[in-house]
Formats: structure tokens, C-alpha cells, sequence
């Protein structure tokens, strides 16, 4: 049983072997590893996927009091060692995004890649009600099926949770801290996105320099779960 600072890997499969390329996906707030299933269906074939629950989240335990994102790194840097992973392609999705920057700064040489998909915060929407007015309008997007996952998550979770970490996640100096990693970088968005701007992704990108931007066409905040063919492509590039 995972202790309630400890990362508990819910996923982890496909390909087998120390030679497989392979990927570490992170959730974002309130949520779980199981909107990464399409994504990892995708992968499975071609790489080890790995997808832990955050401490605080999913089946993960409930860790008092809530963990900061630099400690949500920590727990991870334990998954990272004890699955076997070398130099993984890190994707995170939404705050998965800050606590993947932190791992990678903290752990330089561990990744491959960094892909961050839908990253928050955007400083046109940096407090508690702008982020809460922008949710809403992508739950309006998304797929009801999606929404459906999302919102049991968020039940399972609780409030304790979801808004312990959310001053966390609202006061992390992501592009400082993306400055820092010293592998590629590839930025994400679906193009419908509300939370994660383009303007917002191109102020990450000079941030980092040289980094891609990609926007996923049809797409919404929970990018990688409607196309994730096109995630998928973008992890092999790092094979």
C-alpha cells in the first residue's frame, strides 16, 4: 500500500525490456492517471508507459497537509527510480505540467523530454476565480464522457485536496522553473482551450528557448484524451 507521500503507480505496461523507450505521464489537480488511458493505448506498443496518482489524489493516499508541487516532485522522483524508466519522455498535463518542470530541475539528466500539455498558471487568469471561470468553459467542451471521469475523480479526491493544492499550483514560478530543464521542451494546447492560452504558451517558449509549440486541432484543455494519435506522435519523436 503506498504511503500518503508516496506516488502510487496505477499504470504501468505494454512494451517490456531496459532497451523500450520510455514515458512517465502526470495528472493534473483534482483528477487521476485515468484520463491518460487512450494516450496510453496509443503508446503501449512502442513504449513502457507509466502512469502514477499523485499523493493527495486518485488512489493515491490523502497526505496531511497537503503536498506543494515541490513535494509532489519528490514523491515522484521515488516512481521514477523504482520503475525502471531511463531517461522517460515526462508529459504533464495542466498542473502535471509544474510538478514534471520540478522533477526535471531537480533531477537533471533524468528525463529525455519534457511535454507539457495545457500548463497552467496563465498569469491573464493567475487567482482562484479566473481559473475556476475557465474550467467551466472548457467542461462545456469537453466530451460528456470525459467530464464524467473528471467529476468523480474530483469526488474521490474531495475538496481538502483539490483546493490545499490549488494555492500550490496558483503560486508556482512555472516559467522560472522551465527556464531551468535542460532537455527538449514541447508545449501543448488543444485549440479550443480556455485555461492554457497560445499567447501563454509562446510567453513559456521564449522563456525556455528553442522550445516547440504545439496546438492539437479539435481539441480542449484534456488534449491528449480526444486526439491522442497526435500526443502520441509527438512523444515518439524522442525515441
Amino acid at each position: 500500500m503506498a504511503s500518503d507521500r508516496t506516488a502510487r503507480n496505477v499504470t504501468s505496461d505494454a512494451a517490456s525490456g531496459s532497451s523500450v523507450p520510455g514515458v512517465l505521464l502526470i495528472h493534473g489537480i483534482g483528477v487521476s492517471g485515468r484520463y491518460y488511458a487512450s494516450l496510453a493505448e496509443h503508446l503501449g506498443s512502442t513504449h513502457r508507459v507509466v502512469i502514477p496518482d499523485l499523493p493527495g489524489f486518485g488512489d493515491s493516499g490523502r497526505p496531511r497537509p497537503v503536498l506543494s508541487i515541490t513535494e509532489q516532485a519528490e514523491a515522484l522522483e521515488a516512481v521514477a527510480k523504482s520503475s525502471g524508466l531511463v531517461r522517460p519522455v515526462l508529459v504533464g498535463h495542466s498542473m502535471g505540467a509544474q510538478v514534471v518542470t520540478e522533477l526535471a530541475v531537480r533531477n537533471p539528466g533524468l528525463a529525455r523530454a519534457v511535454i507539457l500539455i495545457g500548463p497552467v498558471v496563465d498569469p491573464a487568469a493567475s487567482n482562484a476565480f479566473q481559473q475556476g471561470w475557465r474550467l467551466a468553459l472548457d467542461i462545456m467542451g469537453e466530451p460528456m464522457r470525459l467530464n464524467a471521469t473528471v467529476l468523480w475523480d474530483y469526488l474521490r479526491g474531495g475538496p481538502r485536496s483539490f483546493f490545499g493544492t490549488l494555492r500550490h499550483m496558483l503560486d508556482y514560478p512555472l516559467e522560472e522553473r522551465l527556464g531551468q530543464v535542460d532537455v527538449p521542451v514541447v508545449l501543448m494546447r488543444g485549440s479550443h482551450d480556455p485555461i492554457a492560452s497560445l499567447a501563454f504558451l509562446q510567453r513559456l517558449a521564449r522563456a525556455v528557448g528553442g522550445a516547440e509549440v504545439v496546438e492539437v486541432p479539435e481539441a480542449g484543455h484534456i488534449a491528449m484524451a480526444v486526439r491522442p494519435e497526435l500526443v502520441a506522435g509527438v512523444c515518439r519523436r524522442f525515441v
